[in-house]
Order: structure tokens, then C-alpha cells, then sequence
């Protein structure tokens, strides 16, 4: 299925079916229980600079990172943006992972690069939660993790100088959605020096 006039940026758009990508706490969910649980599911490809969901829109979805980063910012009324994060493959997010009511998005989440990610609607999402233990431990276990580093980011702007903010942020970014370079000391890391 090609792109939306609704949704630009959006390049391909397909019924997950029984093919779960290797998208994290998704990839050892049985196929069977997936088909009946989230019979809505799909996985959407964007291109870069695609916004999947705007701050301050309705959003009822959960995403997955199945490839390529995803940023998360916020902005406020004067037009100022603050990156509060960057997914890589195997992350969940959206406003859906709250509540299945949910009301206007928190944050804006934008393709950085070409990006694959699973998307179903939120009440889906929660009855794959209810009936499967093993996976709402995965999730609790994410988002706890998750929560600890933003945890250990304020401690950070609280208590250490600019030049230990820095370096303890591009260690964290090391870590995560990475990619080695040709001479094998260094690694890219796809973020401007605003974000």
C-alpha cells in the first residue's frame, strides 16, 4: 500500500498480519495470539524528517521502532523545542502506551532518517498487554528503564557542570541506536548540534 494524502512522508503502509519484524519486546509474540489481538496492526514506513504524530493532535496509537530513530520533542507556545529523546529499534512509544482514551499527543515524533514501525491502536495494544504476562513485563521493564535515565538526565542538569552534561550525554547516545565507523574507534551518531 503506497502513502496517504492524510499522512505525508508516509512511503509504504502494510497489514502486520503474522509478520511481527524484529521489533523488541514484539518478536517472540506468538502470530496466533497477534491476528486475534491486533487485527489492526500495521507496519508504516516513513521518510526522513516524517512527523508520525504531532504535540497537541489526537493520538490513539502505539508504536514500535522496528528500524532505523525516531526523535521525541516538545515545543511551547513561543516556538522553542527541547528533544526529550531518541528510540531505536525494539522502543515503544506514543500517547496510546497511557491510556486508551487518550486525549492530544505530549510530544512530536519525527523519522530520523527512513524508519519502520509497527503501529496499533491503542485498545489493541492494552488487550495484548492483558493477555499476555511475559510481554507487560517487557513493557514495565522498558518503560522503568527509561524512566531511570531521564531520572539520571535531570540529576545531570542538576548537580554537573556543562562539560560532564555533555560527555554523559554522548555517552548515553553511544550506547544506544549507534553505528560504527570505517576506522573502528569512533562511531556516528545522527543528531545535530541543536538536538
Amino acid at each position: 500500500m503506497t502513502a496517504r494524502p492524510d499522512q505525508p512522508g508516509l512511503l509504504t503502509r502494510v497489514r502486520a498480519g503474522s509478520v511481527l519484524m524484529d521489533c523488541g519486546v514484539l518478536a517472540d509474540l506468538s502470530p496466533k495470539v497477534f491476528r486475534r489481538l491486533c487485527p489492526s496492526a500495521e507496519v508504516c514506513t516513513f521518510r526522513q524528517k516524517a512527523v508520525l504524530y504531532s504535540q497537541g493532535r489526537r493520538s490513539r496509537h502505539v508504536f514500535c521502532v522496528c528500524t532505523g530513530q525516531v526523535k521525541l520533542v516538545r515545543g511551547d507556545r513561543e516556538g522553542n523545542e527541547l528533544t526529550i529523546g531518541f528510540l531505536s529499534a525494539g522502543e515503544l512509544f506514543g500517547s496510546g502506551l497511557a491510556d486508551t482514551m487518550v486525549g492530544k499527543a505530549q510530544e512530536t515524533a519525527t523519522a530520523k532518517g527512513t524508519v519502520s514501525v509497527w503501529r496499533v491502536p491503542a485498545g489493541e495494544f492494552h488487550a495484548l498487554l492483558l493477555s499476555t504476562r511475559a510481554l507487560a513485563l517487557k513493557v514495565i521493564e522498558m518503560l522503568a528503564r527509561r524512566q531511570l535515565q531521564l531520572e539520571r538526565r535531570l540529576a545531570c542538569f542538576a548537580f554537573q557542570r556543562t562539560e560532564m552534561r555533555l560527555a554523559e550525554t554522548l555517552r548515553e547516545l553511544s550506547g544506544g541506536f549507534d553505528q560504527r565507523c570505517e576506522h573502528g574507534f569512533g562511531q556516528h551518531l545522527r543528531i545535530t548540534q541543536q538536538e
